[in-house]
């Protein structure tokens, strides 16, 4: 007996469960896919042959144009109403004194395909032949007792048209090349009496090269049929599947319907009201190809059934894998490693096992250290506390003595300089208070920029748009300054004559939106890309710089985790935007324990 282990049972299992349903699946399509094939199969023979009616049409309409032009032309029928045969008879270039015809064989230059024209007078007047080939018509004595003059006395004046070959024809007397012949009878108004017999004789070449475009395997036939007449226009291709088609059945081309099927051969026909185009196509041929579509279904279950074993390997590893991770770290934290933490690769139960054990030991580590780090966390909350209550005090009490002295001296400016000085160390210190106002905050920016004023006079300009909703807004302390600081740091201290600076506060987007713009130095995008990039304590000797941004996406990032955007713009020697969102007052003490 066979022992299969856990993982290859599986295997064998899935195997044994979606071959049957894969199998189904393959037949479906295959089935679907076929139908669908034959389909379009189908319609693309019908839409082929519905193209070719419409250029056969477009033939006709040519021919029955110049035929149109000669019977209603009134010079014509004027000599074909003539009593005075003699006369007319005896006058040089009668049909080029009397009548328009240098004018329509200026036309039919023009057009290549007609080859001839005939025009024979009812009344015995010299009838108008002209062949623009080496063909030569009938004369007037043999054309009266024609099988095709005779038909279009019957017509009554409708066009008929037929197909002409180099022998035997009711048309010329001397011919080398097929014609598609146009030809009736003109008639007076009243049509009581009949005035001329019209031919209007053109080239083949069209109308046949046209039929062997659809022609692409030497079982298929095309076919142009002429109702009137009752007979082919034009046949191309295998002739004897058409004959064999005609033979044992008692239909007729006109009476086929679109799609018909025989036992060797399929035809489909698209009829109009002169004609009838065919497509004879050999029924294996045309199924032979339709079962080019069995690859694709047979190419989706081998595929799948192929493709499946590294698939089904790479899930079982992925099961048993996990489990292996999780028992090694096991052993590892019982040899009393803390910081182990084990990846999370799923959401199914071995997930939920490996986030319980990595809580569990986060948990552990977390009660081991707590005590260490909250004793450190007094310490410094200690002596920040001292400093916020000595360093204001002596700062304050310094600052206004200075003040009062230069006032005794009548130095206004300088006292106003002092004056901006000592509330910006208020502001700034602010009696340790974490938080602040917009309307502070800015008010702390301009005491700044009031005391770099007098560093470099009218050079340095600065503009506040703060909107008046968002000045008791509440905001972290100083997450403003530095980026002004460093505006004039970086932006004007280094060159910049005339500097710019502007401040906007405003609500956008539910958010709070701030903007500092200078028009300063700038920064070249590599230096603009390692703006957050640099290790701090490069920076912890420096007045201001990235040590001073980096600080503040810290405090951001602690406070609002993903909700704020920091996004900073800047061109070397054209200036640099710092754009800030940050939630509205309230987010903060929700993240915080305040």
């Amino acid at each position: 007996m066979i022992h299969l282990s856990l993982k290859h049972k599986l295997i064998l299992y899935t195997y044994i469960f979606i071959i049957p349903i894969v199998g189904s699946i393959s037949a479906g399509l295959f089935i679907n896919d076929y139908n669908q094939a034959k389909v379009e199969a189908t319609e693309q023979c019908l839409k082929e042959i519905s193209i070719l009616s419409d250029s056969v049409v477009g033939i006709r309409d040519n021919l029955v144009t110049y035929g149109t032009y000669i019977t209603i032309n009134e010079e014509i029928k004027s000599i074909l109403s003539a009593s005075d045969v003699d006369t007319l008879n005896n006058t040089a270039q009668l049909w080029y004194t009397h009548a328009p015809m240098k004018v329509l064989e200026d036309m039919i230059a023009l057009e290549t395909t007609i080859k001839t024209v005939a025009l024979y007078p009812e009344n015995r007047v010299t009838p108008y032949l002209r062949c623009f080939d080496e063909s030569s018509y009938l004369a007037a004595e043999k054309i009266w007792f024609t099988r095709e003059y005779i038909r279009s006395l019957s017509s009554k004046g409708a066009y008929n048209f037929t197909r002409v070959e180099p022998f035997g024809n009711d048309f010329y007397d001397s011919v080398r090349s097929p014609k598609l012949v146009l030809y009736r009878e003109i008639y007076n108004m009243s049509r009581t009496r009949p005035l001329g017999y019209l031919c209007i004789g053109a080239s083949t070449e069209e109308l046949d090269n046209l039929c062997k475009n659809l022609v692409s395997t030497e079982s298929e036939a095309v076919c142009v049929y002429g109702i009137s007449g009752g007979e082919f226009l034009s046949v191309q291709g295998n002739k004897e599947s058409l004959n064999l088609i005609l033979d044992n059945n008692s239909l007729t081309l006109e009476d086929m319907k679109d799609v018909n099927e025989f036992d060797n051969c399929l035809l489909f026909t698209h009829k109009n009201d002169d004609f009838v185009v065919a497509k004879v196509v050999n029924k294996n041929e045309f199924y032979k190809s339709l079962i080019n579509v069995l690859w694709a279904p047979l190419t989706l279950l081998l595929g799948i059934l192929l493709g499946m074993l590294p698939v089904l390997m790479i899930i079982t590893n992925n099961i048993f894998k996990p489990l292996t991770i999780l028992t090694k770290g096991m052993d590892e934290f019982k040899e009393g490693n803390l910081d182990l933490k084990i990846p999370v690769t799923s959401k199914d139960e071995i997930g939920k096992v490996s986030e319980t054990f990595n809580d569990m030991v986060s948990g552990m580590k977390e009660l081991i250290n707590k005590n260490y780090i909250l004793t450190l966390k007094e310490k410094e909350s200690e002596i920040a506390t001292l400093s916020a209550q000595i360093n204001p005090h002596f700062l304050y009490n310094t600052l206004d003595s200075l003040y009062w002295r230069v006032i005794d001296t009548g130095n206004d400016e300088i006292a106003e300089d002092i004056l901006a000085l000592s509330d910006l160390f208020r502001l700034v210190l602010g009696g340790g208070e974490r938080y602040t106002t917009v309307e502070t905050e800015c008010e702390m920016l301009k005491r700044y920029l009031q005391i770099q004023q007098m560093r470099f006079g009218l050079n340095l300009h600065y503009d506040f748009k703060i909107d008046e909703n968002v000045l008791k807004e509440s905001i972290p302390k100083l997450i403003l300054q530095p980026f002004v600081e460093n505006a004039v740091v970086h932006g004007f201290e280094k060159g910049q004559e005339d500097f710019t600076l502007t401040v906007t506060a405003s609500i956008a987007v539910s958010k709070l939106f701030f903007e500092i713009k200078d028009n300063g130095a700038g920064m070249s995008d590599e230096e603009l890309g390692n703006l957050f990039k640099e290790d701090s304590r490069q920076y912890r000797a420096e007045r201001v710089g990235h040590f001073a941004i980096k600080n503040i996406k810290e405090r951001l990032e602690i406070l609002y985790k993903d909700d704020y955007s920091l996004n900073i713009e800047s061109t070397k020697d054209k200036g640099t935007t710092v754009m800030l969102f940050i939630p509205l007052k309230g987010s903060i003490y929700e993240n915080t324990d305040r």
